[in-house]
């Protein structure tokens, strides 16, 4: 698993193992994905909630060449369904 993220098999959707953000003071960082997403149209992912506590957080994804200045896609989540989205 990438840093931020402990693996976790008690609850997992598809594969052997989910990544269990324990510590919310260490963002998650992927190294092990494309730096060039422009062939790309999605990004999807399931996300687990065990509870639904309207808690907050943010998918962020940074540009690779900064050329033309501040280059990123934010999108804010907020916690509000329990179970698998």
């Amino acid at each position: 698993m990438e840093t931020g993220l402990l693996p976790d098999i008690s609850v997992v959707k598809n594969g052997m193992y989910s990544g269990h953000w324990a510590n919310y003071n260490v963002t998650p960082t992927f190294t092990n994905v494309p730096k060039d997403l422009n062939k790309y149209m999605t990004l999807e992912m399931d996300i687990y909630a065990p509870k639904k506590d309207n808690s907050q957080f943010i998918i962020l994804i940074n540009c690779p060449d900064s050329a033309a200045g501040i280059c990123y896609f934010s999108k804010d989540m907020i916690v509000n369904w329990e179970g698998w989205k």
